[in-house]
């Protein structure tokens, strides 16, 4: 089994869908900065922050690289 194979339609459709929920994430983030009842202490909107953006970040290197 070789390790080049191309990926079907449907991974590179998940792959897009991915990288908008993560984008969609990374938007609301903002709500989620200036919300004061949905996060209530500044440690868990680091961390909400730190994932979705590294979720935005990984998910377009990954779709960059399975595409070259």
């Amino acid at each position: 089994m070789s390790l080049n194979n191309k990926k079907p339609k449907a991974f590179k459709i998940l792959d897009i869908i991915q990288i908008l929920f993560a984008l969609c994430m990374t938007i609301a983030y903002v709500y989620f900065i200036t919300c004061t009842d949905y996060l209530d202490s500044w440690y868990l909107k680091i961390v909400v922050g730190i994932a979705s953006i590294g979720a935005l970040i990984g998910g377009i290197l990954h779709w960059k690289k399975s595409n070259k």
